[in-house]
């Protein structure tokens, strides 16, 4: 059983449930995890975050690239059941995605077990870079709206 994500299939589509704490000590095997679903893009109706515990920025972030990677609209998020903590970050990273456009994505490189050691060292370094520059950018959206109020 994951830990942090399940499709199931109905007559309606497919749905995608999210579980458990969405944060930044899980985000490789979150990463992973998701990746690793066989995502039909135009048959996952909806993404239910109701078992979410609890998210931070770096989690946010992580289920809408992957969402984007796999072209399922934003909105097809139930965050009904989600904390106002939760959808508060659900948000800033929405509008976090929405102003900067699309980036590079390590996963543009290639499938990393088909590359070299150095390579696989790259596209790591990459990918932390990567978590890195999200975290700064939220940070610095965050003082922002600090400074606004």
């Amino acid at each position: 059983m994951s830990s942090w994500c399940q499709l199931t299939r109905g007559d309606g589509g497919t749905r995608l449930s999210l579980r458990g704490s969405w944060r930044l000590p899980a985000l490789g095997r979150i990463r992973r995890e998701i990746e690793s679903l066989p995502l039909n893009t135009s048959d996952v109706r909806i993404v239910d975050a109701a078992q979410v515990s609890d998210m931070d920025t770096a989690g946010a972030m992580t289920l809408l690239r992957s969402l984007e990677r796999h072209s399922i609209p934003l909105s097809s998020i139930d965050v009904t059941s989600l904390s106002e903590q939760n959808r508060q970050i659900l948000a800033l990273a929405q509008d976090a995605i929405s102003d900067r456009g699309s980036v590079l994505q390590v996963s543009a490189i290639g499938d990393p077990d088909s590359l070299g050691l150095v390579a696989r060292l790259g596209a790591a370094t990459l990918s932390v870079f990567d978590v890195v520059r999200e975290t700064v950018e939220f940070i610095g959206a965050i003082g922002v709206e600090v400074f606004h109020q």
